[in-house]
């Protein structure tokens, strides 16, 4: 059986690709997505780099990851 460190998760993007994180990965990216999410400079800096659809994506990658 696999313990908690080994597991890894599986995102399917639009293009139908997977990415696969294992439990380091999955910390980071939730502590990072948590800092960006919760901050307005961060909210502005997603909106205008990538479009406000993405603070949309971010706040649900967030969910799936264990953030709240």
């Amino acid at each position: 059986m696999d313990r908690d460190d080994d597991i890894e998760i599986g995102f399917r993007d639009e293009g139908g690709e997977t990415l696969m994180l294992n439990k380091k990965e999955r910390q980071l990216v939730t502590l990072l997505l948590d800092k960006i999410i919760k901050s307005r400079t961060g909210r502005v800096y997603i909106g205008e780099k990538l479009g406000v659809e993405y603070l949309e994506i971010g706040e649900k990658l967030f969910r799936e990851l264990g953030g709240d």
